[in-house]
């Protein structure tokens, strides 16, 4: 003979809910870890990896340095440490009509857009291209910059105080910009 469970009855709703049995009387209930291990474990697999990938993702692309000079001719410099006259290696600061170039002087970097990627400062003033030959040696006053920015971009500003901007290709950036003021 062989013996067909009963279907389970719900109560009526108004029935009396009944009591519940005390806790020393239920058995014990298996943690879901210890039931199914392999699925929790691959599930923390698949969160790990998906955290993993948004991380790489949202960091976006590599940084580029925007490095250069700008050059501020023989006629915009003058030598801060020779008395006797210029040497290749001095420190030097802008002349007249170019106090706005200096250590410190501001960098601004942009994208393709238009929109400000970074900025920086130029460095102190070295002396170079110092040409004897005149009598007195005048030279070039050089400051550089080296300005960390998103890389990715279809094309690089550079905004050097307020001497104008420039627009540079990635290949360009690759190679170091060079500028000239006063030449």
């Amino acid at each position: 003979m062989h013996d067909d469970p009963q279907p389970q009855q719900w109560p009526a709703e108004d029935a009396a809910a009944p009591e519940p049995a005390s806790s020393a009387a239920s058995p014990a209930v298996t943690p879901l870890w210890r039931r199914r291990p392999v699925q929790l474990a691959a599930a923390a697999v698949l969160v790990a990896a998906g955290v993993g990938a948004y991380v790489a993702a949202s960091s976006g692309p590599a940084q580029v340095h925007v490095h250069g000079t700008l050059q501020l001719g023989p006629l915009g410099s003058v030598d801060t440490t020779s008395t006797s006259g210029a040497v290749n290696g001095d420190a030097c600061e802008s002349g007249s009509g170019y106090s706005d170039i200096s250590a410190g002087t501001t960098v601004a970097v942009g994208g393709g857009n238009g929109q400000t990627l970074a900025v920086g400062a130029l460095s102190a003033g070295v002396e170079a291209n110092v040409d004897n030959s005149l009598g007195s040696p005048l030279g070039d006053c050089v400051f550089s910059f080296d300005v960390a920015v998103p890389g990715g971009q279809s094309a690089y500003t550079v905004t050097i105080s307020h001497r104008g901007t420039q627009t540079y290709t990635p290949a360009q950036v690759a190679q170091g910009i060079s500028l000239t003021l006063g030449q």
